[in-house]
């Protein structure tokens, strides 16, 4: 490993939290060493894992001078692990990486050009969601790309009216300028999207196509979420035919907002209903058998 590791702070910091992460971590660490920029360091908190997932960042970190591993003593929660791990960080550029995920060989390079180019604080590519075999799933985020970077109260609406379904949470994982990120309130939030929209007060996050995050989407997940809906769907349905966006994410956007901003929040809301509704018939109409669907008649 070069001296500049060494003697001399990374460029960038990766952040990755994991509990019982072991069937997936080595594949997201070998696809992070694979890294086509190489000055980085890898911090791994493992929040008093039970599986194998110690053993397997050790090994990790006796391969690479960039890994570092720490085992915590309890479990300091979900959002403990991501405030530890933005608390433990040295390098300009910071990002979290989830344990069950992998990028393009070219994340890191991408997203630090468009940051360093393109008067933004933030960057992301876009995402491809995959299963547990790492098959691709088709579904609408896959074709998303996100762009906020106009003036501060257009680009936080714009994140507003932005449907939570198209996957706009991934902006999570982005690739940070880490000095916009030490004051976020991490532990606070009580979505992802919150983060983000807060973070939209402090900077402009621009998106590329051109790398790919591989978004893992577990089969006992999807397996408890038909569960869950065959249990209550008529009340699910009841719920979300009158609250298209769940009341909670609302209020936590208010909460977030400036008291201009609330009072343009509370307008576009009913706009923001009506772009969730879109989405919602437009998701029902493809989900339908094809031969449910109405066809032309020859002539």
């Amino acid at each position: 490993m070069p001296e500049i590791f060494k003697s001399s702070p990374p460029m960038v910091s990766i952040g990755m939290p994991v509990f019982n992460g072991g069937r997936y971590i080595r594949e997201a660490l070998e696809s992070l060493l694979r890294q086509s920029h190489i000055n980085f360091e890898l911090i791994i908190s493992d929040n008093a894992s039970t599986d194998n997932t110690a053993n397997l960042c050790r090994e990790f970190a006796a391969r690479d001078a960039r890994v570092r591993y720490v085992r915590q003593a309890s479990n300091i929660g979900a959002l403990g692990n991501f405030q530890y791990l933005l608390d433990q960080a040295t390098g300009q550029y910071f990002m979290w990486a989830a344990c069950d995920d992998y990028w393009d060989d070219r994340w890191i390079e991408t997203l630090l050009h468009v940051v360093q180019t393109g008067a933004v604080q933030a960057a992301f590519g876009r995402v491809l969601q995959v299963d547990g075999r790492s098959l691709p799933i088709e579904h609408i985020v896959n074709r998303q790309t996100f762009r906020y970077d106009e003036p501060l109260m257009w680009r936080r609406l714009k994140f507003f009216l932005d449907f939570e379904g198209c996957g706009k949470a991934n902006l999570f994982y982005s690739l940070f300028e880490r000095k916009f990120m030490a004051e976020l309130p991490i532990q606070s939030y009580g979505h992802d999207y919150h983060m983000i929209f807060d973070f939209l007060r402090r900077g402009c996050i621009a998106g590329t196509p051109s790398v790919v995050l591989h978004k893992r989407i577990h089969d006992d997940a999807a397996s408890t979420l038909e569960i869950n809906q065959e249990r209550g769907i008529g009340q699910k349905i009841f719920q979300r035919v009158l609250f298209p966006v769940d009341r909670k994410i609302i209020a936590g956007y208010l909460k977030l907002a400036s008291f201009s901003e609330v009072f343009l929040l509370l307008l576009a809301t009913p706009v923001k209903y009506t772009i969730a509704y879109r989405h919602m018939f437009r998701r029902l109409r493809h989900a339908l058998p094809h031969g449910s669907r109405k066809r032309p008649v020859n002539s």
